[in-house]
């Protein structure tokens, strides 16, 4: 899966521009990619990736029709989510 085509909305403010780096950033390191509902039109897409910062963030992505990628939906992670996140392996076995 490509992000390279992600879409944003109309929202011009500094701040949110800082959010949209932290975004792309968690989608282009995602730990995590999950078909949340691969059925509906647009598909929905779960991302969950670090920040700049290394906080993890959770993204909900719509999947539009012409490969394009739209984020609808960006927080910090919440600790609902932790059990997708992949376990680290024992090295005891």
């Amino acid at each position: 899966m490509y992000y390279d085509k992600l879409v944003w909305g109309s929202t011009n403010l500094p701040a949110a521009t800082g959010f949209r780096i932290d975004i792309n950033q968690a989608i282009d390191h995602a730990l995590v990619v999950v078909d949340v509902d691969a059925d509906a039109d647009p598909p929905k897409i779960l991302v969950i990736g670090p920040d700049r910062a290394g906080k993890l963030l959770e993204v909900m992505v719509l999947e539009l029709a012409d490969e394009r990628f739209l984020a609808i939906h960006a927080m910090p992670l919440r600790p609902s989510l932790h059990h997708v996140l992949p376990q680290a392996e024992n090295p005891n076995g």
